[in-house]
């Protein structure tokens, strides 16, 4: 019970991976493509690596005001990640094995639920080798769930933490840590000190590695990359190295940001202005059977590769985010916020504070 309830708040993405990676006929058909593997993968997955990354570097503050010393609260967050139109579908060309029926297809991300049918340009008795359906969108709405520990300290510093120790369960694994640092500046700047409004710097750094290993029902095998195993040449299997195969993730998120806010009794507005750089590798582990074409016998033709894909990307995203935090009781706190930029997140809290 501990372990499933630390991977629904810590790590949601597996929810909406796992609709994919469980689909069995759609990781197979992706495999079909040969040679354009990878143009696939890329196209269809580098929208949702920068959403995921773009969650970890939301909902690191609600205030610009820092703890006293020795100060802290225990904050959770959830927040929805809005993806741009411009990255809900993607556009092809070059293609080496495969004949589209039209010119784009959707992403992870996209709204459109119906993928992409392609048509290998190699045929054997004037029928396509491989006749495959790419992935539809799975949401364009994805989550972003945090849960933050802050502690104050001297000269108007917070240092909050981010962690949650590896997990295993149901073929994933995972595992997350973080460290951000506010500082108060307006204590640095005469006459600015004095003034009614608090005013602080930050910047906050979230590591995720994720692992999923495939159930053996979606084990990619040479028998799957055609429409008719009578088309196979013979070829040399790796069994135990098909059994390996699954998929991993490694996402990082640094955000930096000036935030101004203004305690009014119990309610405090607040806003921040600064940047958010995404790093993410999505790549896929084990031994695959790579489609290769016809030989001269007529006979499809493949081969075995080792981790055969490594997809990496990095994004830096500017961004204004305004928000409000509405102390309850003595000690607990809600929060909402809005962060504009070329990937959204709207996001509400709740905490528990000794300020």
């Amino acid at each position: 019970m501990k372990t499933r309830l630390f991977l629904l708040l810590l790590f949601p993405s597996l929810l909406f991976f796992s609709l994919r990676v469980n689909a069995q006929d759609d990781i197979t058909n992706i495999f079909k493509a040969g040679g354009d593997v990878s143009k696939l993968l890329d196209g269809y997955m580098a929208p949702a690596g920068t959403a995921f990354a773009t969650g970890l570097g939301s909902n690191w503050y609600n205030t610009a005001a820092t703890h006293k010393t020795l100060g802290f609260d225990l904050t959770a967050s959830v927040g929805i990640i809005q993806t741009p139109s411009s990255a809900q579908t993607f556009s092809f060309s070059n293609l080496e094995y495969l004949t589209p029926t039209s010119g784009t297809m959707p992403t992870f991300v996209g709204k459109e639920k119906n993928g992409q049918t392609f048509r290998s340009t190699q045929t054997i008795n004037g029928r396509p080798v491989v006749t495959l359906n790419t992935p539809g969108g799975v949401s364009n709405i994805l989550p972003a769930v945090n849960l933050q520990f802050t502690i104050g300290l001297p000269k108007g510093n917070d240092v909050s933490f981010r962690y949650t120790p590896e997990l295993n369960y149901n073929g994933f694994s995972g595992k997350l840590w973080g460290a951000g640092l506010k500082h108060d500046v307006k204590q640095w700047i005469p006459g600015v000190k004095l003034l009614p409004f608090d005013a602080s710097v930050m910047v906050g750094y979230t590591k995720l590695d994720l692992n999923y290993k495939f159930p053996e029902s979606a084990v990619i095998t040479p028998e799957k990359l055609v429409d008719d195993p009578a088309y196979l040449a013979d070829g040399v299997r790796d069994d135990l190295g098909y059994s390996r195969q699954g998929f991993g993730i490694s996402a990082s998120a640094l955000m930096a940001n000036l935030i101004i806010s203004k305690k009014l009794m119990f309610f405090t507005p607040y806003i921040g202005m600064g940047i958010t750089k995404t790093d993410y590798k999505i790549s896929l582990n084990g031994v695959y059977p790579i489609y290769k074409g016809l030989n001269s016998s007529n006979k499809v033709e493949w081969e075995n590769r080792d981790n055969p894909f490594n997809l990496t990307k990095q994004e830096t995203m500017p961004g204004l985010t305004a928000g409000f935090r509405l102390k309850m009781l003595a000690v607990l706190a809600i929060n909402a916020q809005y962060t504009l930029q070329k990937y959204s997140v709207a996001s509400v809290g709740i905490g528990i504070n000794f300020r």
